[in-house]
């Protein structure tokens, strides 16, 4: 997003997707920038206000370039696959010991394979907006809620799921609920 400030001038600030080195499409348009600087996925720079469709036709056409092909739909990252009965304290207590959690250490998100919706679901939160479940495979059950999932269609059968594992503490309840990332049904 560039902001131009009434005298001409214009500055930006800007962020990337993987596959797109932002410091390389900026040096490739530098003809048109006054200064300009960053890495890969962040960047920002300085242009004259009637440089400024010229860089976005050429910084657009190099970045199409660049992404030609590519799938740019959000991937979610899973650390690891386990069965839902592999969810326990020991599991949780464990994958707290990676704390803390953040931009360059993300918490563990698994994933579960073959899991069963057991009861009914419920949309919650306003104009159920968050999706509440009770999942089950094997003996194991656990409560789930999917933050945003709420007008996701359930598939009827059994679901895979992407989540982390988070301590339910509303009401001093104490036990372990996933937070769901992503469900779609089980292939196969």
């Amino acid at each position: 997003m560039i902001a131009l400030d009434g005298e001409g001038g214009g500055r930006a600030s800007g962020r990337s997707v993987e596959g797109v080195n932002l410091v390389e499409m900026l040096d490739a348009c530098e003809d048109l920038l006054e200064t300009h600087g960053g890495h890969a996925m962040a960047a920002g720079l300085n242009i004259r206000a009637d440089k400024v469709e010229a860089f976005r036709e050429r910084f657009n056409a190099l970045c199409s370039a660049q992404l030609k092909g590519t799938d740019l739909r959000p991937a979610q990252r899973v650390d690891a696959w386990i069965a839902l009965g592999e969810v326990d304290r020991e599991l949780f207590d464990q994958s707290q010991r990676l704390r803390p959690c953040g931009m360059g250490n993300p918490k563990p998100v698994w994933g579960a394979r073959h899991v069963q919706i057991a009861g009914k679901p419920r949309r919650v939160g306003k104009d159920g907006a968050h999706l509440k479940l009770l999942l089950a495979a094997g003996r194991t059950q656990l409560d789930a809620i999917g933050f945003g999932l709420g007008p996701c269609k359930l598939p009827d059968g059994p679901i895979d799921i992407v989540f982390e594992i988070a301590e339910d503490t509303y009401r001093g309840h104490g036990q372990l609920q996933l937070i769901l990332k992503d469900l779609a049904l089980s292939q196969g």
